[in-house]
Parts: C-alpha cells; sequence; structure tokens
C-alpha cells in the first residue's frame, strides 16, 4: 500500500517539496552524480533489479530541482521526466519505500500522465535512497506496466539492493578505485579481504620455513556454479558469494587450527591450517572434509534470496619438501574435480592411489601446450556412410594423444584437461588446421571425402577472432568453406545460446555447415532447435548400442530421425557395430552411420589407403 495522502497529494497534484528541501538538494548534488556518465557499478544494480522482479523498467532516480535524473537506467530511454510528474518525487516522503500495486485505482496516481499516456505505467515499487546525512535523494526503484502483488519477501529484497546502490552513491569513484588499488597494493582481493593469488603461496612458504615443527594441511575451494550466478544475476551476487563463501570457509579453519584464506581467481579459493606436529592429521584432514562439505551445502543469503552453490573441494598434507604449495593445492583442484559424485558439493582427501592420479592428471595438463606446440598430438579420421548407397559420405576428426610415459591417453581426458587449463581454444584451433592441411592434400590429389567434421567447444566458437582466423587458415589451405562441418555439444550451447546462435549464423552464410553433437541427452533439445542453425543431429551411441533390444531405445531413436526430417535436417548414427543396429538404423531411415561396423578411425595414411579413389555420394 501507497503512503502519499498522508503527505498532503491531491489527485493529480505535484508531490509537496521535502520540508528540507534546500539542505536536501545540497546533499544531492554535493555528491556530484547529477548528468555523470553511465557507470557499470549502477547499472549492474538496476540491471540485477530488471531480472530479479521481472520487470520492464529498473532505475535509479535522483529527484533534483524541478525533474527526476536517471543515473541508471535499464527498459526506458528517457533520461529525464519533470519532477512534478514524477513518482519518485512521492516516494522521497517515505520512511523506506513507496509501493503502488495499481496506478488505475490510487487516489493520487490513476490521473497522472505517467498512467494515462503511452508509458502506461500501473505498479511501481521504489526504495529510498539516502545520504549520510538521511537527506532522501531518489529511489531506486521498479516499475511494471501490469499491475501485481509486492509481498513481504520482495520489499526485502528491494530494500537489500537499494542499501547496495546507496553504499555505491557514497563512495566516490575516485576513492572506490582508490581503495581496490590500495587492496591489490597489499595483494588483497577488493572484494573478501582475503590474500590474492600467488601472495598466498608466498605466505605459505614462510610459515612453513618459520615453523618446522608444525605440519600444514592445505584446502582448495572450486565453486563451480559462480560462473553461472555471475551471468545471471551479475557480478554483484557473484561477489556476495564469493565473500560468504571465505566467510564459512574461515570458519571452519580456524577450528582446526590456525589458519591463512585467500582467493586465488573469481571461483577458486585455498587455504592452510597450521597443526602441532603429533597431531592425527588423517583425523583432522576427515573432520575438515566433513565440516567443509556441510558448511558449503548450506544456503547463501544474497540479494536475490537464498543460492545453493556447486562446489569441489580437495583436501591434503603439505609434507613433502619437494612439492611447493602451489602445486599442492592445484593438486587439490584436479582431485576434487575429478569426483563423480551427485552432490552439489563434493569433497575429497588427496592421499595414496588418487593423489598419484592427481598428479598423474597434473603432470599432463602441464604436457599439453608443449604438445600441441611441437605437434605431438596427431588426427585420425572415422568414415561416415550413407545409408542407401553404403558409399563414404564424410568424416568426422578424433583426436589422439600418445604420451611418450603414459601411452594413449583417451580424447576425453585430453578435452577435459585442455578445459581445466584454459587451453581449450588452442587445442581446437590446432585440431582444425590440421584437418583443413590433410583436406587439402585431399583435393590436390583428387580425393573426394565429403565434409570434414570437426568437434569445437563454445568459447572458442563465440570467440571475436575466430571466425577471421577460420577464414585466414580455409584460405591459407585452399580449402572451401563447404568442406568443413563443425560439431557442438548440446549442453555446452545452452549457456550462451544468443552469442553462440549469432556466430553459427555467419558462418552458415559463408558456407560451413553445423552438427549438434550427442543430440538427446540434453535437456534443451527441442527448444534449442528452433534457434541453432544446425544441419545435422547426430544419434548419441547410448541410444544406437540398444537400438536391438531395446524398444524405448529403438523409439527414442525413431522419433529423433523423424524430428529432424521434419524440420529439413539429417541425421547420423554413432557408435553402429553390429549387423542389427545398422539394419534397424536403416529401416529408421537415418541418413548416416558411422561405427567400427563399418570402419575404426583410421589414420591419413589409412584413409587414403582405403578410400582415396572412391567418391562420395550426395
Amino acid at each position: 500500500m501507497a503512503h502519499s495522502e498522508s503527505h498532503g497529494a491531491r489527485p493529480g497534484a505535484p508531490a509537496p517539496l521535502h520540508e528540507r528541501e534546500t539542505e536536501r538538494l545540497a546533499a544531492l548534488r554535493g555528491l556530484g552524480l547529477l548528468d555523470s556518465p553511465s557507470a557499470f557499478r549502477f547499472d549492474a544494480i538496476t540491471e540485477l533489479a530488471k531480472l530479479v522482479f521481472d520487470v520492464p523498467i529498473a532505475l535509479i532516480s535522483l529527484v533534483d530541482r524541478n525533474r527526476q535524473w536517471f543515473l541508471s537506467r535499464q527498459g526506458l530511454n528517457a533520461v529525464e521526466t519533470p519532477r512534478d510528474i514524477a513518482f519518485c518525487a512521492y516516494a522521497i516522503h517515505e520512511t523506506q519505500m513507496l509501493v503502488v500495486e495499481n496506478a488505475l485505482d490510487h487516489p493520487v496516481f490513476k490521473k497522472n500522465p505517467l498512467v494515462t499516456g503511452e508509458l502506461g505505467i500501473r505498479f511501481y515499487a521504489g526504495a529510498v535512497l539516502r545520504s549520510t546525512e538521511g537527506m532522501p535523494l531518489g529511489t531506486l526503484c521498479v516499475i511494471d506496466t501490469v499491475s501485481r502483488a509486492f509481498d513481504a519477501r520482495a520489499r526485502r529484497t528491494l530494500l537489500t539492493l537499494a542499501r547496495m546502490a546507496q553504499s555505491e552513491m557514497l563512495l566516490p569513484p575516485a576513492l572506490s578505485a582508490g581503495r581496490a588499488r590500495a587492496q591489490v597494493g597489499t595483494n588483497r582481493d577488493p572484494i573478501t579481504g582475503r590474500l590474492w593469488g600467488d601472495a598466498f603461496f608466498e605466505r605459505v612458504d614462510e610459515r612453513r620455513a618459520a615453523a618446522l615443527r608444525e605440519q600444514h594441511l592445505v584446502m582448495s575451494v572450486h565453486v563451480e556454479s559462480m560462473g553461472y550466478f555471475s551471468n545471471m544475476y551479475g557480478r554483484l551476487v557473484a561477489d556476495e558469494i564469493s565473500i560468504a563463501v571465505c566467510e564459512r570457509t574461515e570458519w571452519v579453519l580456524s577450528a582446526e587450527g590456525r589458519q591463512l584464506l585467500a582467493r586465488l581467481d573469481n571461483d577458486w579459493f585455498a587455504g592452510i591450517v597450521s597443526l602441532p606436529r603429533d597431531t592425527d592429521v588423517a583425523l583432522r584432514l576427515e573432520r575438515l572434509r566433513c565440516a567443509l562439505a556441510d558448511a558449503l551445502r548450506q544456503p547463501l543469503t544474497t540479494a536475490v534470496g537464498s543460492v545453493h552453490v556447486r562446489a569441489a573441494v580437495g583436501l591434503a598434507v603439505l609434507d613433502d619438501a619437494d612439492r611447493s604449495a602451489g602445486a599442492t593445492v592445484r593438486l587439490c583442484r584436479f582431485a576434487a574435480a575429478e569426483l563423480a559424485e551427485p552432490s552439489d558439493v563434493r569433497a575429497v582427501v588427496v592421499d595414496g592411489a588418487l593423489r598419484d592420479a592427481a598428479i598423474r592428471r597434473q603432470k599432463l595438463a602441464g604436457e599439453l601446450s608443449a604438445a600441441i606446440n611441437e605437434d605431438a598430438l596427431s588426427l585420425v579420421f572415422q568414415p561416415k556412410i550413407d545409408s542407401d548407397s553404403q558409399g563414404l559420405a564424410g568424416l568426422e576428426c578424433l583426436l589422439r594423444w600418445h604420451h611418450p610415459e603414459l601411452g594413449l591417453i583417451f580424447p576425453t581426458e585430453v578435452l577435459e584437461i585442455a578445459s581445466e587449463s584454459g587451453l581449450s581454444g588452442k587445442l581446437d584451433r590446432w585440431v582444425l588446421a590440421t584437418a583443413m592441411a590433410h583436406a587439402a592434400r585431399w583435393q590436390q590429389r583428387g580425393y573426394t571425402f565429403g565434409r570434414v567434421s570437426v568437434n569445437i567447444m563454445t568459447g572458442t566458437l563465440i570467440d571475436p577472432a575466430f571466425r577471421g582466423w577460420l577464414h585466414e587458415q580455409l584460405d591459407a589451405h585452399n580449402v572451401h568453406p563447404e568442406s568443413l562441418d563443425l560439431e557442438i555439444v548440446e549442453s555446452a550451447v545452452v549457456s550462451d545460446l544468443d552469442s553462440t546462435v549469432e556466430v553459427m549464423r555467419r558462418l552458415r552464410d559463408d558456407g560451413v555447415t553445423f552438427s549438434l553433437d550427442d543430440f538427446g541427452t540434453g535437456f534443451s533439445s527441442l527448444s534449442i532447435l528452433r534457434e541453432l542453425p544446425v544441419s545435422t543431429l547426430k544419434i548419441d551411441k547410448s541410444f544406437v548400442e540398444r537400438v536391438g533390444d531395446d524398444a524405448r531405445a529403438a523409439s527414442l531413436c525413431s522419433g529423433i530421425v523423424n524430428l529432424a526430417h521434419e524440420l529439413g535436417l539429417n541425421t547420423v548414427a554413432e557408435g553402429v557395430e553390429t549387423t542389427a543396429q545398422s539394419g534397424i538404423l536403416r529401416a529408421l531411415r537415418c541418413d548416416q552411420l558411422q561405427g567400427f561396423w563399418f570402419d575404426k578411425p583410421l589414420s591419413a595414411e589409412d584413409f587414403e589407403a582405403r578410400y582415396g579413389a572412391r567418391s562420395v555420394d550426395a
């Protein structure tokens, strides 16, 4: 309910001036915010408010002498409106906020031009923003063109966001930047106040050298869902989560001994606990593992309400003089990332065989970049067979890494390591360039091989430089775009659908085609098919392997084929290994088949020997 009537407002009349209007205006102008350029620190808050309340308009409005001016605005083109019709001019008379659930029924606002005119306001909620002296400056407000209820929880949320906006307003930009520089200068994270980056490892090494009679336990916490929260709600909520994770982690570590905590990256935290040498570390590690997992499973309070994080926690003893603190913490992160538990918070003590496996994974991660640079990787090519003619219809490139010490590294592990190490883009580019080099040689020799399919990560695809790089490579190898098919994974596309679709459409217009890999294993298949400019659906081998003895698997394959054909798309069945599977999939009218029943993945030389003289069927 609104209370404007109590402040002397008559229906259709402008809001009265504040009783201390001169002081109020002085406080407002003293902040130097009026007519200032757009600033991310304010836009992030209004964007968050618009998203949280699902409204078309969110504003930070400052009530000046004759106008309300928008310090930040989402969903509104105007930068200001006259004060005499502004809802916010009424709101500044309230103690906390003004809520108008249905402006058409409100005695003060039902004849307001913002209600009866083109903007058509029906709902308004504005929380008051005040100066350090308590003078009302304006509001953080959300607006809708339909009436709506605004319950107690919604009011608390708007007040929380308003406090965030008010804090930013009262902190001058120079001071805000100076504060951040001061924190960074002392190796502190400006958000959490904890140690930042390598400063943590330097402090740990100092502690180890100074306390020879102590033993140390190290911990890694990777908040895997941080990117989701940042993309969904913005930086401010992600910062709130970082602060809460630090507070909970620090509380758990402090209960065990002398601790030190750091933020290593946006979503990665590390800590150390120092204990007397005679402590039963196995017991302490297990106790810490359980306590950290329990603490992080509890909901975190943010401006958008309670949220649950998905995190991977690893712990280990730092007792090997040959391994630095940094290496051990990274080992903990690798080991925790490998856990396949369904829980939102996965926690593990890194010891014994698990430690050996993590060291192996860490070794591979350290060597992958060099392997790419030195062409120590290779490609093999699996034929795709046309269902009707039995002829070669295309090829899929598959990655191979024969490590000199560890033998064959499975492609899935290579891709996981690349993703964890930030090498996905580099690896994708190597695979594409190598594939195009082979395609160029086959074109020169007169071989026909259809399109060469290359798996690519979404992050590589939406890199602004990727399209230009790809055309440079195509031109350098004299390969036509029509010879290239890019395979993308459904689950990865969903995380950034708009950017992915835009790039895909441009490349499709260039002649490159796209296949949707592992179709049917995700959760958004039908909805994203309307958006994605793909030409082929690949039926996952988990369906194909059961198609001969499981009626449901056969029905799923039939449904995918029929859906694809109705949409004008082709289908490829992966993992065909038996005569029965091949026969059923042909009967279901699947366009192409791929698997060991036809051919294993071939080296470039074996492909040339087996298929070089054959023609590709359309």
